[in-house]
C-alpha cells in the first residue's frame, strides 16, 4: 500500500466517523466543514488563476464575445460556489443558499460550466 492510498483511507475513515457520529461532533464538524468549504473555494480560485496564466495568450487571441463569456462565467462560478456552500449562521442571507435553493444552485453551476466549455470551444471551432 502506498502512502497516498494509506492517507486516502485515513481521510475516508475520518469522514465516515464524522457522518456516523455527527451529533457528537456538532460544533466541531460545522467549523471543519466551514474551513473545508473555504479551502475548496480558495483552491478553485487558485486553479482558475493558474489556468488563466497558462493559457493567457490563447485567451487574448479569442474573439471578444467568447472571451467575455469565459471570464464572466468563471467569476460567476466562483461566486456562486463561495456564496452557496459557505453555510455559517453568523453570515448574512446570501451565504449558504445552496441548501434552500438546490435546483437553482446546480443549474447555475452547470450553466457556468457549459458557458466556460462553449467559450473555450470557440477558440478552435465555429459553431
Amino acid at each position: 500500500m502506498t502512502d497516498s492510498q494509506r492517507n486516502l483511507l485515513i481521510l475516508l475513515a475520518v469522514a465516515v466517523a464524522g457522518v456516523l457520529f455527527s451529533g457528537a461532533f456538532g460544533v466541531g464538524a460545522g467549523i471543519a466543514s466551514t474551513f473545508l468549504n473555504i479551502a475548496f473555494t480558495v483552491m478553485l480560485v487558485w486553479f482558475a488563476v493558474i489556468l488563466y496564466r497558462r493559457h493567457s495568450g490563447t485567451i487574448a487571441r479569442m474573439p471578444h464575445l467568447p472571451r467575455l463569456v469565459l471570464q464572466v462565467a468563471t467569476v460567476a462560478l466562483v461566486i456562486a460556489f463561495a456564496t452557496g456552500t459557505l453555510n455559517a449562521s453568523f453570515l448574512p442571507f446570501p451565504f449558504g443558499w445552496a441548501n434552500q435553493y438546490a435546483v437553482a444552485f446546480w443549474a447555475l453551476i452547470l450553466g457556468c460550466g457549459f458557458a466556460i466549455w462553449w467559450s473555450w470551444q470557440q477558440r478552435t471551432s465555429r459553431w
